[in-house]
This record gives C-alpha cells, structure tokens and sequence, in this order.
C-alpha cells in the first residue's frame, strides 16, 4: 500500500508532504516512471484514498493537469505507467477495474515451487553464511504440497534452515506438516490457496 496519498497532503496538515508522483519524479528525473500498487483488492481506508486517486491518474485529461496539494502545482502525470497486483479482482472497484487490462497469472506449479525453494535455500546461505543445503527428493515433496501456500513454504524452508544451523548439521531436513483436512479438496482449492 502506498505510505502517502499520490496528491500530496496540504501544506497546513502537521506532516504534511508532498505527493508520492511528484516525490518519484524529483528524485528520479523520470518522465514515464512505473509504480506498482501491492493487493490493491485491499481496503486502505479512508486516510490515503488511493483509489481516487488513481482514478485521477488514469484518466489523460485529469493526469495531464495533475495537481500535487502540497506545493498547489499541477504538472503532467499522463505518461506514468501503473501496475496494480491483486489475489483476487473481487474487492477492486468497478471503474478502477475499467480502466486496466487485467491478466490472470495462474499459481506457480511444481517445477517453478522447487526453484522458489532452492532460490530461498540460496538467499538464506548467502545472508547467513551457513552453506545449508537440502536433497532435490525433500525439496520435490515440499514443492508438490500444493495445499501449503508460498508464505508458509518459505516459513518451512527457513524453519528447517535455522534447526540445520542449530544442530550444527549441512543438511537441512524439511518437517512436512500434516495435509490439511478441507470438506471437498481439489486441485482449484489447492492452486488458489498458493495464490499470493
């Protein structure tokens, strides 16, 4: 989610500051910068709406006078390339959803989860120096466990890591959780559960 609204705060507001477009371009010296917004189906409440502003922004009319209310300036905002992810477009708004092409991603499969998990093998040796490693058999068996999202694929990875470490051990053995119990599994229940 965006720190501070894309307009800018009024200068009379205590921590007032200027607008995250006009901030971006100052320090960047960019006339077309990309910005991505993170889970924009995500409530932001009401402090930095930023789906007004976007709306603003996609709009070339609106964003070729765009105003930034700290420094009650307008400049032009029309070639900003905006990327927005979310899990899901049902919480996103309807005119937002109007103004962007939508490209559904589906979730990684098994090939791409062993190389997210080796990728995390790598960063964790890197950052702590420890040269941990695993089997390609533990790896597969974690990768294949489609009812386990990323988040809590990584949290193995570097929970299996850390106990390696702890027992002064190079080779990291993976504690595979119990699957879990859903009514009616199926692989449409497995695949957007690994969506994040």
């Amino acid at each position: 989610m965006l720190i501070r609204p894309a307009l800018g705060s009024p200068p009379t507001w205590t921590k007032a500051a200027p607008g995250m477009m006009l901030e971006q371009r100052a320090v960047h010296g960019c006339a077309a910068p990309l910005f991505l917004v993170d889970e924009i189906d995500k409530p932001s409440g009401d402090r930095y709406p930023i789906v007004s502003a976007l709306l603003e922004l996609l709009e070339p009319e609106n964003a070729t006078e765009f105003k930034d209310e700290f420094f009650q300036a307008s400049f032009n905002a029309r070639h900003a390339i905006w990327l927005l992810t979310a899990n899901t477009t049902t919480g996103v708004s309807a005119p937002l959803l109007s103004r962007m092409a939508v490209f559904e991603i589906p979730p990684p499969g098994i090939e791409q989860r062993k190389r997210i998990i080796n990728a995390e093998f790598k960063k964790l040796c890197s950052r702590s120096r420890f040269n941990v490693k695993t089997t390609d058999i533990e790896v597969t068996l974690l990768a294949e466990r489609m009812d386990l999202d990323l988040r809590k694929v990584t949290r193995i990875v570097r929970d299996s890591f850390i106990a390696a470490i702890g027992q002064d051990q190079l080779l990291a053995r993976i504690n595979l959780p119990q699957f879990q119990q859903w009514e009616s599994f199926d692989m449409a229940t497995a695949e957007n559960a690994s969506v994040h």
